[in-house]
């Protein structure tokens, strides 16, 4: 699995959830409403949220997502953390993006 096949999903992570990311947060979904208040179209969420599920999809094991989230796409948040898997994270972050999808132009 390489990012090359996930390009707005590098883009999301690593642009929001850059090493710095607890600078501008308390918690991680305050980057996500950050993400959400650019004004972002509902095919756009529907399809960073539908690569966020292919993504943790490919990977079986939870400590390699994790790894992947970092080493592939730029993440710096590791939801271990906070105790919860990479993939109900990533599972969170997608209802997210589709929910605001539901209320997007």
């Amino acid at each position: 699995m390489t990012a090359r096949n996930f390009d707005e999903l590098k883009d999301f992570f690593s642009g929001y959830f850059h090493e710095d990311w607890v600078l501008e947060a308390e918690v991680p979904d305050q980057i996500i409403s950050s993400y959400l208040a650019c004004g972002r179209s509902s095919k756009d969420l529907r399809e960073l949220a539908g690569q966020m599920l292919r993504f943790a999809d490919a990977y079986s094991d939870d400590v390699a997502l994790e790894q992947a989230l970092f080493s592939e796409l730029g993440c710096y948040y590791l939801p271990s953390v906070d105790k919860i898997s990479a993939r109900e994270w990533l599972q969170h972050v997608a209802s997210i993006l589709l929910e605001a999808a539901e209320r997007a132009p």
